[in-house]
């Protein structure tokens, strides 16, 4: 009988996995949190690398969570973070936040801790730096799908792009490309958390560079 043989289904992106039942959650690198209730089973199909998560839940309580409690900055970043795997499921758009501040005042630490809920903060997962083009920016937010997408330091990205950042993350997918036949390239739209910093407000930043 069908109903006694496993079922299997891959996928290639990170976030929600719709099943006929409920959903299960593929995080960045293939594990697999939950299962749908209709007894589908997932399985990562893609080709990025693990997360590189570690340790345990009571480690990060202590070693991230409570310390965060001394600073606004963290616990701000903390909470888009956790909101990212929360706005597909209640049907609002993606969202962000820019912290700005001096250099040293724990910027780059808020969004470190934000990565933290996910896995790692390493340089080339989720956390990208502004000086990046708009396919390489598109390309995290596509790979941050239902968790938290992070671009570093505004100041240093090119102030045409930064212009186009807010709405390249609402609008939730990437530029329409077309393949080497002439058809529609198949792409992977995002809803998610977003997180970036900068030294100065981003629109004093566009204003010095006469974009408005």
């Amino acid at each position: 009988p069908k109903d006694k043989v496993p079922s299997f289904r891959g996928v290639d992106y990170c976030g929600w996995v719709d099943g006929s039942e409920g959903y299960c959650f593929m995080k960045p690198g293939g594990e697999v949190l939950g299962a749908s209730r209709d007894g589908m089973r997932c399985f990562y199909t893609g080709r990025e690398a693990p997360d590189e998560s570690r340790g345990s839940l009571e480690e990060w309580q202590q070693k991230i969570a409570l310390p965060a409690l001394k600073s606004s900055r963290v616990v701000a970043c903390l909470g888009v973070g956790f909101a990212g795997a929360l706005f597909r499921l209640i049907g609002m758009p993606s969202r962000g936040l820019n912290i700005v501040g001096k250099s040293g005042v724990g910027k780059s630490t808020g969004l470190k801790a934000a990565c933290s809920i996910y896995g790692s903060a390493r340089p080339g997962l989720r956390f990208g730096s502004c000086d990046t083009s708009r396919g390489g920016a598109e390309a995290i937010m596509a790979r941050a799908n239902g968790t938290l997408a992070i671009l570093d330091e505004v100041q240093q990205g090119n102030p045409k792009f930064i212009e186009k950042i807010a709405l390249t993350l609402g609008n939730e997918a990437p530029r329409t490309r077309q393949s080497i036949n002439l058809t529609l390239r198949r792409q992977h739209s995002w809803s998610e958390g977003f997180l970036s910093s900068s030294e100065i407000p981003p629109q004093v930043y566009l204003l010095r560079h006469k974009i408005t």
